[in-house]
Protein backbone atom coordinates (compact mmCIF):
# COMPACT_ATOMS: atom_id res chain seq x y z
CA UNK A 1 0.00 0.00 0.00
CA UNK A 2 0.97 3.48 -0.46
CA UNK A 3 2.01 5.56 2.38
CA UNK A 4 -0.10 8.48 3.05
CA UNK A 5 0.99 11.94 1.84
CA UNK A 6 1.73 14.32 4.52
CA UNK A 7 0.54 18.02 4.50
CA UNK A 8 1.96 21.09 5.84
CA UNK A 9 -0.32 21.99 8.89
CA UNK A 10 0.32 25.46 10.67
CA UNK A 11 0.24 24.94 14.10
CA UNK A 12 0.02 27.71 16.75
CA UNK A 13 2.82 28.04 19.35
CA UNK A 14 -0.24 28.76 22.17
CA UNK A 15 -1.77 25.49 21.08
CA UNK A 16 0.90 23.22 22.52
CA UNK A 17 2.43 25.36 25.37
CA UNK A 18 5.91 25.13 26.24
CA UNK A 19 8.98 26.44 24.49
CA UNK A 20 11.43 24.01 23.57
CA UNK A 21 8.36 20.77 22.98
CA UNK A 22 8.62 18.68 20.35
CA UNK A 23 4.86 18.97 18.37
CA UNK A 24 2.61 16.30 17.34
CA UNK A 25 3.62 14.86 13.87
CA UNK A 26 0.33 16.18 11.73
CA UNK A 27 0.48 13.07 9.90
CA UNK A 28 0.73 10.96 13.05
CA UNK A 29 -2.31 12.23 15.03
CA UNK A 30 -4.41 11.71 11.63
CA UNK A 31 -4.08 8.52 12.12
CA UNK A 32 -6.20 6.24 14.02
CA UNK A 33 -5.04 2.82 13.80
CA UNK A 34 -1.51 0.87 14.51
CA UNK A 35 -2.45 -1.05 10.97
CA UNK A 36 -2.11 2.87 9.64
CA UNK A 37 0.94 3.33 11.46
CA UNK A 38 2.30 0.53 9.49
CA UNK A 39 1.64 3.10 5.97
CA UNK A 40 3.18 5.73 7.27
CA UNK A 41 6.51 6.59 5.49
CA UNK A 42 8.27 8.31 8.75
CA UNK A 43 10.37 10.61 6.23
CA UNK A 44 7.44 12.44 5.09
CA UNK A 45 7.01 14.14 7.95
CA UNK A 46 9.54 14.91 11.00
CA UNK A 47 8.81 16.58 14.38
CA UNK A 48 8.89 20.44 14.91
CA UNK A 49 10.68 21.69 17.79
CA UNK A 50 9.99 25.27 18.67
CA UNK A 51 13.68 26.36 20.10
CA UNK A 52 14.16 28.15 23.65
CA UNK A 53 14.72 31.90 23.69
CA UNK A 54 17.91 33.62 23.51
CA UNK A 55 19.47 33.63 27.07
CA UNK A 56 19.16 37.28 28.66
CA UNK A 57 21.76 39.40 29.03
CA UNK A 58 23.27 39.87 32.67
CA UNK A 59 22.62 43.69 34.03
CA UNK A 60 25.55 45.33 34.26
CA UNK A 61 27.43 45.91 37.55
CA UNK A 62 26.25 49.83 37.06
CA UNK A 63 22.68 49.68 37.33
CA UNK A 64 22.81 47.15 40.37
CA UNK A 65 25.27 50.16 42.01
CA UNK A 66 23.11 52.72 40.80
CA UNK A 67 20.10 51.11 42.15
CA UNK A 68 21.39 50.44 45.37
CA UNK A 69 22.63 53.72 46.58
CA UNK A 70 19.53 55.09 45.21
CA UNK A 71 17.39 52.78 47.45
CA UNK A 72 15.57 51.10 45.02
CA UNK A 73 14.72 48.04 46.82
CA UNK A 74 11.95 46.88 44.08
CA UNK A 75 13.86 47.49 41.46
CA UNK A 76 16.65 45.36 42.85
CA UNK A 77 14.18 42.46 43.88
CA UNK A 78 13.02 42.60 40.54
CA UNK A 79 16.14 41.55 38.86
CA UNK A 80 17.05 39.21 41.56
CA UNK A 81 13.35 37.45 40.77
CA UNK A 82 14.72 37.51 36.98
CA UNK A 83 17.75 35.29 37.75
CA UNK A 84 20.50 38.21 38.03
CA UNK A 85 23.71 38.00 39.86
CA UNK A 86 23.90 41.09 42.58
CA UNK A 87 27.29 40.32 43.37
CA UNK A 88 28.51 41.37 40.00
CA UNK A 89 31.29 44.45 40.70
CA UNK A 90 32.29 47.64 38.41
CA UNK A 91 35.80 48.65 37.04
CA UNK A 92 36.94 49.04 40.75
CA UNK A 93 35.55 45.98 41.41
CA UNK A 94 32.84 47.87 43.84
CA UNK A 95 29.17 45.96 44.55
CA UNK A 96 26.03 46.96 45.29
CA UNK A 97 26.88 45.88 48.71
CA UNK A 98 29.80 48.29 48.74
CA UNK A 99 27.32 51.26 47.93
CA UNK A 100 23.83 50.28 49.83
CA UNK A 101 26.46 50.56 52.83
CA UNK A 102 27.59 53.94 51.51
CA UNK A 103 23.79 54.80 51.43
CA UNK A 104 22.79 53.93 54.31
CA UNK A 105 20.03 51.82 53.03
CA UNK A 106 19.57 48.29 55.65
CA UNK A 107 17.02 46.99 53.78
CA UNK A 108 19.25 46.55 50.85
CA UNK A 109 21.97 45.42 52.74
CA UNK A 110 19.90 42.93 54.58
CA UNK A 111 18.23 41.65 50.91
CA UNK A 112 21.81 41.30 49.56
CA UNK A 113 23.15 39.15 52.37
CA UNK A 114 20.15 37.36 53.72
CA UNK A 115 18.16 36.83 50.83
CA UNK A 116 20.58 37.09 47.37
CA UNK A 117 23.37 35.15 49.57
CA UNK A 118 26.03 38.15 48.40
CA UNK A 119 29.29 37.66 49.50
CA UNK A 120 31.45 40.27 50.84
CA UNK A 121 34.28 41.21 48.62
CA UNK A 122 36.90 43.99 49.14
CA UNK A 123 36.68 46.84 46.36
CA UNK A 124 39.93 47.68 44.09
CA UNK A 125 41.63 50.04 47.35
CA UNK A 126 40.62 46.72 49.94
CA UNK A 127 37.99 48.06 51.42
CA UNK A 128 35.00 45.67 52.92
CA UNK A 129 31.31 47.07 52.70
CA UNK A 130 31.85 48.04 56.45
CA UNK A 131 34.40 50.62 55.44
CA UNK A 132 31.70 52.91 53.13
CA UNK A 133 28.65 52.51 56.16
CA UNK A 134 31.87 53.90 58.70
CA UNK A 135 33.10 56.38 56.78
CA UNK A 136 29.38 57.83 56.16
CA UNK A 137 28.40 57.74 59.57
CA UNK A 138 25.74 54.75 58.64
CA UNK A 139 26.59 53.30 62.30
CA UNK A 140 23.16 50.83 61.76
CA UNK A 141 24.37 49.58 59.06
CA UNK A 142 28.19 49.15 60.22
CA UNK A 143 27.08 47.45 62.91
CA UNK A 144 24.63 44.87 61.15
CA UNK A 145 27.47 44.16 59.28
CA UNK A 146 30.16 43.95 61.67
CA UNK A 147 27.33 40.95 62.77
CA UNK A 148 27.73 39.48 59.51
CA UNK A 149 30.69 38.92 59.44
CA UNK A 150 31.37 36.97 62.87
CA UNK A 151 27.88 34.99 62.07
CA UNK A 152 29.78 33.21 58.82
CA UNK A 153 32.68 33.41 60.80
CA UNK A 154 35.25 35.34 58.86
CA UNK A 155 37.77 37.26 60.64
CA UNK A 156 37.21 40.46 61.40
CA UNK A 157 39.53 42.97 59.52
CA UNK A 158 41.34 44.71 62.71
CA UNK A 159 43.50 45.90 60.05
CA UNK A 160 40.40 47.56 58.19
CA UNK A 161 39.30 49.29 60.72
CA UNK A 162 42.30 50.79 61.71
CA UNK A 163 42.99 52.04 57.57
CA UNK A 164 38.99 52.99 57.79
CA UNK A 165 39.86 55.67 60.76
CA UNK A 166 43.24 56.57 58.51
CA UNK A 167 41.32 57.26 55.47
CA UNK A 168 38.64 59.00 56.74
CA UNK A 169 41.04 61.83 58.43
CA UNK A 170 43.18 61.84 54.84
CA UNK A 171 39.95 62.44 53.07
CA UNK A 172 38.94 65.45 55.15
CA UNK A 173 41.96 66.63 55.34
CA UNK A 174 41.75 67.08 51.72
CA UNK A 175 38.67 68.16 51.64
CA UNK A 176 39.46 71.41 53.79
CA UNK A 177 42.47 72.04 52.26
CA UNK A 178 40.89 71.98 48.76
CA UNK A 179 37.90 73.94 49.71
CA UNK A 180 40.35 76.66 51.89
CA UNK A 181 39.41 76.04 55.32
CA UNK A 182 42.53 76.95 56.95
CA UNK A 183 40.98 77.39 60.28
CA UNK A 184 39.37 74.00 60.13
CA UNK A 185 43.12 72.47 59.44
CA UNK A 186 44.42 74.77 62.44
CA UNK A 187 41.81 72.77 64.86
CA UNK A 188 43.06 69.40 63.64
CA UNK A 189 46.76 70.12 63.91
CA UNK A 190 46.36 70.92 67.26
CA UNK A 191 44.43 68.25 68.24
CA UNK A 192 47.63 66.16 67.69
CA UNK A 193 45.89 65.11 63.69
CA UNK A 194 48.96 63.69 60.85
CA UNK A 195 48.39 66.29 58.52
CA UNK A 196 50.45 64.44 56.26
CA UNK A 197 48.31 61.53 55.40
CA UNK A 198 47.61 60.67 51.98
CA UNK A 199 44.44 59.06 50.84
CA UNK A 200 43.76 55.81 48.70
CA UNK A 201 45.60 57.35 45.57
CA UNK A 202 48.37 58.88 48.34
CA UNK A 203 47.01 62.51 47.18
CA UNK A 204 47.47 64.32 50.47
CA UNK A 205 46.22 68.00 51.53
CA UNK A 206 49.29 70.10 50.23
CA UNK A 207 48.15 67.96 46.66
CA UNK A 208 44.96 69.67 46.99
CA UNK A 209 45.60 72.79 48.59
CA UNK A 210 48.39 73.33 45.55
CA UNK A 211 45.49 72.33 42.96
CA UNK A 212 43.54 74.62 44.35
CA UNK A 213 45.75 77.39 44.79
CA UNK A 214 46.02 78.18 48.53
CA UNK A 215 48.78 79.53 49.52
CA UNK A 216 48.21 80.20 53.02
CA UNK A 217 47.60 76.48 53.02
CA UNK A 218 50.38 75.57 51.35
CA UNK A 219 52.41 77.54 53.88
CA UNK A 220 51.04 76.33 56.46
CA UNK A 221 51.51 72.63 55.75
CA UNK A 222 55.18 73.28 54.80
CA UNK A 223 56.34 76.05 57.21
CA UNK A 224 54.05 75.22 60.41
CA UNK A 225 53.36 71.35 60.24
CA UNK A 226 56.34 70.24 58.32
CA UNK A 227 54.91 68.35 56.12
CA UNK A 228 57.17 66.84 53.43
CA UNK A 229 56.55 67.15 50.25
CA UNK A 230 55.37 63.44 48.45
CA UNK A 231 54.28 61.69 45.46
CA UNK A 232 51.06 60.41 45.00
CA UNK A 233 49.99 57.20 43.19
CA UNK A 234 50.34 58.36 39.60
CA UNK A 235 53.90 59.73 40.54
CA UNK A 236 52.57 63.39 40.97
CA UNK A 237 54.19 65.97 42.91
CA UNK A 238 52.16 68.90 44.49
CA UNK A 239 53.98 71.43 42.40
CA UNK A 240 52.15 69.74 39.35
CA UNK A 241 48.66 69.70 40.50
CA UNK A 242 49.46 73.89 40.53
CA UNK A 243 51.08 73.94 37.28
CA UNK A 244 48.00 72.21 36.21
CA UNK A 245 45.68 74.74 37.53
CA UNK A 246 47.34 78.11 36.59
CA UNK A 247 49.11 78.54 39.96
CA UNK A 248 52.51 79.93 39.06
CA UNK A 249 53.40 81.44 42.65
CA UNK A 250 51.84 77.72 44.55
CA UNK A 251 54.14 75.92 42.05
CA UNK A 252 57.29 77.84 42.36
CA UNK A 253 57.12 78.20 46.03
CA UNK A 254 56.64 74.03 46.41
CA UNK A 255 59.41 73.77 44.11
CA UNK A 256 61.53 75.83 46.37
CA UNK A 257 60.33 73.87 49.19
CA UNK A 258 61.04 70.46 47.32
CA UNK A 259 64.62 71.28 46.78
CA UNK A 260 65.07 72.60 50.40
CA UNK A 261 63.94 69.04 51.56
CA UNK A 262 66.03 67.35 49.10
CA UNK A 263 63.37 66.19 46.64
CA UNK A 264 64.75 64.51 43.59
CA UNK A 265 62.68 66.65 40.67
CA UNK A 266 65.00 66.24 37.72
CA UNK A 267 62.71 67.10 34.32
CA UNK A 268 59.16 66.27 36.13
CA UNK A 269 58.39 69.80 36.22
CA UNK A 270 58.73 69.65 32.02
CA UNK A 271 57.16 66.79 31.71
CA UNK A 272 54.21 67.70 34.12
CA UNK A 273 53.47 70.29 32.01
CA UNK A 274 53.91 68.98 28.89
CA UNK A 275 51.46 66.04 28.90
CA UNK A 276 49.03 68.30 30.15
CA UNK A 277 49.34 71.02 27.52
CA UNK A 278 49.84 68.18 25.22
CA UNK A 279 46.39 66.51 25.89
CA UNK A 280 45.06 70.21 26.00
CA UNK A 281 46.11 70.35 22.88
CA UNK A 282 45.21 66.70 21.45
CA UNK A 283 41.60 67.67 22.21
CA UNK A 284 40.75 70.86 21.11
CA UNK A 285 42.10 70.02 17.76
CA UNK A 286 45.43 72.06 17.30
CA UNK A 287 47.26 70.07 15.09
CA UNK A 288 49.82 73.33 14.45
CA UNK A 289 50.60 73.06 17.83
CA UNK A 290 51.23 69.89 18.49
CA UNK A 291 53.30 69.86 15.31
CA UNK A 292 55.31 72.67 16.42
CA UNK A 293 55.76 71.05 19.68
CA UNK A 294 57.12 68.13 17.98
CA UNK A 295 59.85 69.62 16.07
CA UNK A 296 61.31 71.21 18.82
CA UNK A 297 62.21 67.82 20.08
CA UNK A 298 58.64 67.17 22.62
CA UNK A 299 58.11 63.78 23.16
CA UNK A 300 54.53 63.43 22.01
CA UNK A 301 53.66 59.99 24.30
CA UNK A 302 53.78 61.18 27.19
CA UNK A 303 50.79 60.41 30.01
CA UNK A 304 48.96 62.70 32.75
CA UNK A 305 48.45 61.68 36.10
CA UNK A 306 45.74 58.99 34.45
CA UNK A 307 48.07 58.06 32.11
CA UNK A 308 46.04 58.96 29.18
CA UNK A 309 48.09 60.51 26.29
CA UNK A 310 47.52 63.16 23.77
CA UNK A 311 46.64 60.11 21.45
CA UNK A 312 43.71 59.12 23.43
CA UNK A 313 42.26 63.11 23.85
CA UNK A 314 42.83 63.27 20.13
CA UNK A 315 40.55 60.16 19.67
CA UNK A 316 37.88 61.30 21.96
CA UNK A 317 37.40 64.54 20.28
CA UNK A 318 37.56 62.81 16.83
CA UNK A 319 40.08 64.54 15.44
CA UNK A 320 41.00 61.88 12.94
CA UNK A 321 44.50 64.25 11.19
CA UNK A 322 45.74 64.65 15.18
CA UNK A 323 45.55 60.53 15.43
CA UNK A 324 47.00 59.94 12.58
CA UNK A 325 49.87 62.51 13.21
CA UNK A 326 50.85 61.29 16.23
CA UNK A 327 50.65 57.67 15.04
CA UNK A 328 52.35 57.95 11.81
CA UNK A 329 54.77 61.10 12.14
CA UNK A 330 55.40 60.92 15.93
CA UNK A 331 55.56 57.38 16.26
CA UNK A 332 53.29 57.33 19.08
CA UNK A 333 51.53 53.76 19.88
CA UNK A 334 48.36 53.51 21.57
CA UNK A 335 48.92 52.36 25.46
CA UNK A 336 45.80 51.69 28.00
CA UNK A 337 45.36 54.02 30.71
CA UNK A 338 44.57 54.06 34.57
CA UNK A 339 41.23 52.40 33.65
CA UNK A 340 42.92 50.31 31.20
CA UNK A 341 40.83 52.01 27.93
CA UNK A 342 42.76 52.69 25.10
CA UNK A 343 42.39 55.27 22.25
CA UNK A 344 39.87 52.81 20.23
CA UNK A 345 37.83 52.93 23.11
CA UNK A 346 37.62 56.88 23.57
CA UNK A 347 36.68 56.75 19.71
CA UNK A 348 33.77 54.25 20.23
CA UNK A 349 32.36 55.16 23.67
CA UNK A 350 32.31 59.09 21.59
CA UNK A 351 30.77 57.78 18.50
CA UNK A 352 33.73 58.81 16.10
CA UNK A 353 33.27 55.64 13.69
CA UNK A 354 36.76 57.13 11.43
CA UNK A 355 38.37 57.29 14.28
CA UNK A 356 37.49 53.95 15.62
CA UNK A 357 38.02 52.50 11.85
CA UNK A 358 41.61 53.88 11.52
CA UNK A 359 43.11 53.07 14.81
CA UNK A 360 41.55 48.92 13.99
CA UNK A 361 43.38 49.13 10.97
CA UNK A 362 46.63 50.70 11.97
Amino acid sequence: PLARKSVDIPVAKETFGCEGDVLPDPVCSSLGSSEDLLDHDPRAASPVVVPPPAPKQQVSAWTLCEKAFAGDLPGLRALFAKGHDMSVCDYDQRTALHLAAAGGHLDIVKFLLEEADCPMFRDRFGHLPMYDAERNSHTAVHQYLQDVLRRRQQPMPAEEEEDSNHKVEAWTLCDKAFTGDLAGLRVLYTRGQNMAIGDYDQRTALHLAAAAGHMPIVQFLVEEVGCPIQRDRFGGLPHHDADKNGHASVSEYLINAARRQGVELGDDRRRGMDAWTLCELACAGDLLGLRQMHAEGQDLAVCDYDQRTPLHLAAAAGHLAIVQFLMEEAGCTPEQDRFGYLPIHDAQRNGHQQVQEYLQAA
